[in-house]
């Protein structure tokens, strides 16, 4: 179901006692500066470098266009958190993101349903 509307996000989603998905964007920055982004700001990791990118993200093909993968593990106060995000590259320099945070668990149940929803997700001008 649709959640409520805030401030940058395009779409909040929920799902029954799962964390919310969000849809935000179009904003800057570059892969490296995103993903720190989420590191510090949503898993509790410290920033790395570019070289480490391979280690959590990949670029995967969407139902049109690629995006990056972001996969992280952290721990926020006592809690072991994940996310799973994407961030695609739209055609004016600028992205669009999806992220799926919450305790590990609950987004380890529902990779497979966060996986599926972004192939579903279509780009345009993509072919």
């Amino acid at each position: 179901k649709e959640g409520p509307a805030k401030q940058f996000r395009i779409a909040t989603l929920q799902k029954d006692g799962v964390p919310d998905l969000v849809l935000s964007g179009p904003f800057g920055g570059n892969l490296l500066q995103n993903v720190n982004r989420w590191r510090t700001g949503d898993a509790g990791l410290p920033e790395i470098a570019q070289a480490d990118l391979p280690t959590c993200t990949k670029e995967i093909k969407l139902g049109s266009g690629t995006a990056s993968r972001v996969d992280l593990r952290g721990t926020k106060g006592d809690a072991k958190v994940r996310l799973l995000g994407a961030i695609i590259p739209a055609s004016d320099g600028f992205s669009y993101f999806v992220k799926f945070v919450g305790p590990a668990d609950k987004v380890d149940a529902n990779e497979k349903d966060f996986d599926a929803f972004l192939n579903s997700i279509r780009v345009a001008g993509s072919k």
